[in-house]
């Protein structure tokens, strides 16, 4: 008994010396881990919501088993296809656990995937879409606000689910989104240069900079962190800095200055006195803190109360409204009557109006914006005005790629959120470098995107929505090309070095951007890219010093036009009707006659070529010109007819149709209109619209009318004079 008293004693000895050295290597422990940031910061725990904070004390430590027991019974379901059931469970998991990054990521993607489309109904479709994003931008990303694999996620989805073609629903989550945005932010200048329509941005990036934010580093914090940048006493912990909030900035400041390293602490302390004062001003309402600060936007704050106007969404619907009336081009096309505006809102129109007041209501709205995309849609106008004038996008010589972003465009989210993710990431010591590397690469996607469809064309009265390529976009995407390439083979110039699948690849994109800069009207860019095409490729295979020769001109045509195209009637009939359904869909039905004009110059040209050719062999062999294809404004007159009497469909529907009529010129429409009024009328009735406010008679019909009577009566006096040929 005596012996084994011993024993005991011994062993609670021994477990008392290791609880003391596992306690004394606790503050160590528990320092790796903030710097590793293994632990949720201040920030969130402090506003973790009620219901998680609750479960979360309930279950204490037993949590873990809780959440490895339902995670293995969410995967159950979903292979049993019990996809309600899953969302629930998994709903308990995100509460039980909030930093277990797979769950949130299933649950998000069973709503906006799985579950979306076992529903009927466009909208109900839209609605489950959106709550897997908001799940990830309301919930998970706030309370994970340095993992890059939640922000891009959210980022896919916008830029895989809204923005790509595999869901049938897609152009329904496309207008979506666009009319949603076009609420907030209104359509960016049209045809407009890239500086103005980062110009036009401006006031919703400065305005939440000066009264709205209360997250993001400030600009003082921000210079200051330039100023200090290369210490060598903060070179440890300055990128992490910029990777923060700035309620994070402050507890790793306040941590910092009480660690007993006085130099630290005094290269630190001008930056934590502007932290503090920005978290203080930060404390403010964001309206009273506009009305201490901007006289003016608070006297006309002030007027538009007293018309029942708050600065809030509401607002901002009711601008857009009247200004639909005022713009929309399907409106006018449809003749629809919307009555007078009511009294208020005729002021309100007046008050838009006012050319004397331009000024102040930029800053207004901005004002109104900023406060409206940063609460209710989570996003940071100051990192969208970064993305805007090239902060992340940057030439091999490191000069900024500005891009003119429609935030109406799926892709611009989906860099936002991707771009976004990698940023907060980069303060992390051990970052998931695959998901970051992977998630950078998302962000590439986007631009690629935006270079073949940023060209956003929407009407919000009829959620008219077309894309087109924007070569606007041709300098950022060449930039993130150089830079991965940069990051896979070295230096992208080396021949020695760059891998020839990269050379073929970077030629290739150069023959698109010197392609769509061409045909979409920036002959700058298109020439810029053509001289690097030559210098670069000339020598890379031996037939391209030949191709590499000709004029920009003869690139860009006989490139559309290659041996293949003449090698048939049949081909070359395809390919000139094709280009001039092209001229048409793209141009005409967009308003954009520079397009239309290549694309039929195009047509004209391989119709052209294929008639001499076809003349040249019937000059040498008999019988030949039968292959001969009918004049080009034939061909041009027929392909317009079919196009309009087309059946309508996504592609083709009366609206497009009316908007191609009304910028078509008047010698085309005068010599297809007896030919289409009826069934254009009819298809028009049938939609419920007036085939007459949409197809209205050209100028010119009734001379035109005269002389084709007057043609057809001598071509047939002409025929019946005529003996038959036997």
């Amino acid at each position: 008994m005596g012996k084994d008293r011993i024993i005991i004693l011994l062993c609670l000895t021994l477990m008392a010396g290791l609880l003391s050295g596992a306690g004394m290597l606790m503050p160590r422990i528990n320092h790796m881990r903030a710097d590793l940031k293994l632990t949720a910061h201040d920030e969130v725990m402090q506003n973790l919501p009620p219901e998680i904070a609750l479960t979360q004390a309930a279950l204490g430590s037993f949590r873990g088993l809780a959440v490895d027991i339902l995670w293995g019974r969410v995967q159950k379901m979903q292979a049993d296809g019990n996809l309600y059931e899953a969302m629930q469970l998994a709903d308990w998991i995100t509460k039980l656990q909030p930093r277990f990054t797979q769950v949130w990521v299933f649950h998000a993607w069973n709503m906006s995937y799985n579950i979306s489309v076992t529903t009927a109904t466009p909208q109900e479709r839209w609605m489950w879409v959106q709550a897997g994003m908001k799940l990830l931008r309301d919930e998970a990303i706030p309370l994970n606000p340095q993992n890059v694999q939640l922000h891009r996620e959210l980022g896919w989805i916008y830029l895989n689910k809204i923005g790509m073609y595999s869901d049938d629903m897609h152009w329904h989550y496309k207008a979506e989104l666009a009319s949603e945005w076009h609420l907030l932010l209104g359509e960016p200048p049209v045809d407009a240069e890239t500086d103005e329509v980062v110009a036009w941005f401006k006031p919703v990036a400065d305005m939440y900079e000066a009264y709205v934010n209360e997250r993001e580093l400030g600009y003082a914090v921000r210079e200051e962190l330039e100023r200090i940048h290369d210490l060598a006493i903060v070179e440890d912990h300055i990128d992490e800095f910029h990777a923060m909030t700035i309620q994070q900035l402050n507890t790793r400041l306040r941590t910092l200055m009480n660690s007993g390293d006085s130099t630290l602490a005094e290269a630190l302390e001008p930056l934590q006195a502007l932290t503090r004062a920005q978290i203080a001003a930060a404390q403010a309402d964001p309206v009273e803190r506009v009305r201490a600060g901007d006289a003016e936007v608070a006297e006309q704050l002030d007027r538009l109360r007293e018309r029942g106007f708050r600065p809030d969404r509401s607002f901002l619907r009711r601008i857009a409204q009247i200004q639909v009336r005022d713009t929309s081009v399907d409106l006018e096309l449809m003749n629809v009557d919307l009555g007078d505006l009511s009294e208020v809102d005729q002021w309100l129109r007046d008050w838009l109006n006012d050319e004397e007041l331009e000024e102040v209501r930029n800053r207004l709205f901005g004002f109104v914006r900023a406060r409206v995309i940063y609460e209710e849609a989570r996003m940071d106008p100051i990192w969208m005005f970064d993305l805007m004038r090239g902060g992340w996008f940057a030439t091999p010589d490191g000069e900024p790629v500005p891009i003119p972003i429609d935030w109406r465009h799926p892709a611009a989210h989906g860099m936002y959120w991707s771009s976004l993710g990698v940023r907060r990431s980069s303060g992390l010591l051990r970052p998931e470098d695959f998901m970051v590397l992977n998630t950078d690469r998302q962000v590439t996607q986007s631009l690629q995107a935006l270079t073949r469809t940023g060209d956003l064309i929407f009407d919000p009265a009829t959620r008219y929505y077309r894309v087109l390529p924007d070569p606007r976009y041709i300098d950022a995407y060449h930039a993130n090309v150089l830079t991965a390439a940069g990051r896979l083979s070295g230096d992208y110039l080396d021949q020695t070095t760059a891998p020839d699948s990269f050379k073929s690849g970077h030629e290739n994109f150069l023959s698109f951007a010197v392609q769509q800069s061409y045909f979409y009207g920036d002959m700058d860019q298109s020439r810029r890219y053509y001289r690097m095409l030559r210098e670069l490729y000339s020598d890379f295979r031996p037939d391209r010093a030949q191709r590499y020769q000709q004029t920009l001109d003869e690139f860009v045509t006989n490139y559309f036009m290659s041996e293949e195209a003449f090698s048939s009637m049949d081909d070359v009939v395809s390919h000139v009707t094709g280009y001039i359904m092209q001229a048409i869909d793209e141009g005409l039905a967009n308003g954009r006659s520079e397009i239309s004009d290549r694309y039929l110059g195009l047509a004209q040209r391989a119709h052209r070529v294929y008639n001499a050719r076809r003349a040249e062999i019937g000059r040498n062999q008999q019988g030949q010109d039968r292959l001969m294809l009918p004049s080009y404004e034939q061909m041009l007159v027929d392909t317009f007819t079919r196009y309009l009497v087309s059946p309508p469909s996504a592609a083709t529907n009366p609206l497009m149709k009316a908007r191609a009529w009304r910028n078509a010129p008047d010698a085309l429409k005068v010599r297809v209109f007896d030919r289409v009024r009826d069934p254009l009328y009819q298809q028009a009735e049938q939609s419920g619209l007036s085939g007459a406010s949409m197809y209205p008679p050209p100028e010119g019909m009734a001379a035109y009318r005269e002389q084709r009577g007057q043609t057809e009566e001598q071509r047939n006096d002409g025929l019946e004079s005529r003996p038959d040929r036997k």
